[in-house]
């Protein structure tokens, strides 16, 4: 639990840390930034602070969660399943205290920015980015979900690996299908562009940026059955896991 406190602590850090290197980008105001995430430019360099900047606390996340099941299982969570021995509502339970721990994070980030706004005078438009918050929390859960039962399979270590590789990759990628003129189905099995306003249709008060590659509805309803695909197969996965 120390442990978890640290790495909490240092997730707060990383997030204020982007707040102030995003000030880089006040020009686009769009006041929560993060929330926008990369663009499609024809500046490497630009799209480089962007992917930086936006992936910094990310990658902070997915050190926090790491070992998220399979850590406590090893520890006191074989205690509480030898006692009552109830897999589906111990792992239904992680899932929320992994929904929770999320939200404090995505509310943290808003707070920071908002923070940084009124220090610039500038208003809080929060009701006016209600959807991309909740389309950003949702990707991220997706993702931290992934890892989680990737952790049911691999080693923890290779697990973190294997998701930040690929957030780092479906974020590049985009250009590359964009520039080629590839079917668009394809960015749909890139979650983390779905938290992108840039790229989800969502921050059309920045035409310079905005690339609509993701439909934000049909982007929420493929969110919305992925979580719960993902939290069934982990649950069928756990199950099968001998814990003595």
């Amino acid at each position: 639990m120390i442990h978890s406190n640290k790495i909490f602590i240092f997730v707060v850090i990383t997030i204020i840390i982007q707040a102030v290197l995003m000030r880089n980008f006040d020009f686009l105001h769009t006041g929560y930034l993060f929330l926008d995430g990369v663009p499609i430019t024809s500046s490497y360099q630009l799209e480089s602070k962007f992917l930086l900047y936006w992936y910094l606390p990310i990658v902070a996340m997915s050190f926090y969660f790491t070992g998220y099941f399979k850590k406590i299982v090893q520890t006191y969570g074989k205690l509480i399943l030898i006692r009552e021995y109830n897999k589906t509502k111990w792992m239904l339970i992680r899932y929320f205290l992994l929904m929770r721990d999320l939200i404090l994070f995505v509310f943290c980030q808003i707070s920071v920015f908002s923070i940084d706004i009124l220090l610039q005078h500038n208003e809080l438009h929060i009701v006016e980015n209600l959807q991309k918050i909740f389309m950003y929390y949702l990707s991220l859960l997706i993702i931290f979900s992934i890892q989680l039962l990737l952790e049911l399979l691999l080693d923890i270590q290779i697990a973190q690996l294997i998701i930040n590789i690929y957030i780092v990759i479906s974020v590049i990628a985009v250009k590359m299908f964009f520039t080629n003129d590839v079917m668009k189905f394809i960015y749909y099995t890139l979650i983390p562009n779905y938290g992108m306003g840039f790229r989800n249709g969502l921050s059309n008060n920045v035409p310079l940026f905005q690339s609509d590659l993701i439909n934000s509805t049909i982007g929420l309803y493929i969110l919305l059955s992925l979580q719960i695909l993902l939290v069934v197969i982990s649950i069928v996965k756990f199950k099968k896991i001998d814990i003595l």
